[in-house]
């Protein structure tokens, strides 16, 4: 049986030429699995076992390194350098590293040296620390909460959006994204950007644009509210939008810019955009109107989910809320799972415009009770 490996990098080219070298030359022995940030290698290596995780040394950074703190001690990381370690990782006992740029075969025998124990030194525990003393302290990560459903009609993108509002404030910046096939954005808050969503994405994909740039010309500002992008004007970019490209968005609005939360609304569809969001969020909002249909679609959600994103039914419990929304007082049915945490209903509202409807939404208890989970 191969040796299972994840491999943690945002080099494309490289991650691209060694998985396709390994795939091409040494299936037989090494069995590599890509990963777009640590903390998804992790939960992979809870739940497949993986032998050993490549990690790019960008990665070398607090908020990633204290990710690793959860690693099965039947995993090794191995560190990605082009010459040296950087400094923060010269902080840590008993690290190991090899050098990114060497040919495949190289590779090939010192991950199967590692993974069989023939270096004294990889048979000894790694205790991975976040390191102490750096000189520069990192900002908290912002949270991300995404909120989603499995049927339509059920207001998940009001809901999406009144939370936006209760969580924004003097001293709180919220970032909300509509990554829905047919956004709302323009119903509930008012600015004007140069460019949209898929202008962002697109420009993003081709890298020839400075994202710094790109990102400074998408944000609206919304004074007394929060932050937001306008969505995708054709359905058609927002269809080749992949999970891969929105955690990269994340990525740059933690980098660029200093939010302390991002709420997105996202679809659950046929394209899977869901999936790597899902994993990198830290809370997703399952929305249902408490129907027979409707529970029904989200119950069958709730089984495939997991299995798409390689987690087990209570990891994926665990980072789900269920919100009833557009709750009906006469016939609603609660869904019976003791194993999701339920943040209460919203009753319909009617004869409300979109705007006054978010505002009044977003004061009602199940938002507050979600605001506390998240700093929890």
């Amino acid at each position: 049986m191969p040796w299972r490996i994840g491999v943690v990098s945002k080099d494309e080219l490289f991650l691209n030429r060694f998985l396709e070298a390994m795939r091409d030359q040494h299936s037989a022995d090494v069995e590599a699995v890509p990963f777009l940030e640590p903390r998804q290698a992790v939960v992979a290596a809870m739940n497949f076992s993986l032998d050993l995780i490549l990690l790019d040394a960008e990665y070398a950074k607090k908020r990633y390194l204290s990710a690793l703190s959860e690693l099965p001690r039947t995993c090794r990381v191995i560190w990605l350098a082009e010459d040296r370690l950087p400094e923060p990782l010269m902080m840590i006992d008993g690290h190991l590293w090899t050098r990114k740029y060497q040919n495949v075969d190289d590779y090939n025998s010192y991950i199967s040296r590692i993974c069989t124990g023939e270096f004294d030194s990889a048979m000894e525990p790694r205790a991975i620390r976040v390191p102490e003393g750096t000189s520069e302290e990192e900002p908290d990560r912002p949270w991300i909460c995404l909120f989603t459903s499995a049927a339509g009609g059920v207001g998940t993108s009001t809901a999406a959006a009144a939370f936006a509002v209760h969580c924004s404030g003097p001293d709180t910046r919220i970032l909300y994204l509509d990554l829905q096939t047919f956004g709302n954005t323009a119903a509930f808050f008012s600015g004007t950007s140069r460019y949209t969503l898929e202008d962002l994405i697109l420009g993003l994909r081709r890298e020839r644009y400075d994202p710094e740039t790109l990102l400074h010309h998408t944000l609206i500002q919304n004074m007394g509210g929060p932050s937001y992008i306008a969505p995708c004007a054709l359905t058609s970019n927002r269809f080749s939008m992949t999970g891969e490209e929105v955690v990269k968005l994340f990525d740059l609005v933690e980098e660029l810019e200093t939010f302390d939360g991002i709420v997105a609304d996202v679809p659950t569809d046929a394209s899977e955009l869901i999936i790597l969001p899902f994993l990198r969020a830290t809370r997703t909002v399952l929305v249902t109107s408490g129907t027979a249909i409707s529970n029904h679609k989200t119950e069958l959600w709730l089984q495939t989910v997991p299995t798409l994103a390689g987690v087990s039914a209570e990891d994926a419990a665990g980072r789900i809320r269920l919100l009833y929304n557009r709750y009906p007082k006469t016939d609603g049915v609660l869904m019976q799972r003791p194993d999701l945490g339920k943040l209460g209903g919203l009753r319909e509202i009617p004869n409300r415009k979109t705007k006054e409807l978010i505002q009044f939404l977003s004061e009602r208890t199940p938002f507050a009770r979600l605001e506390e989970d998240l700093h929890v």
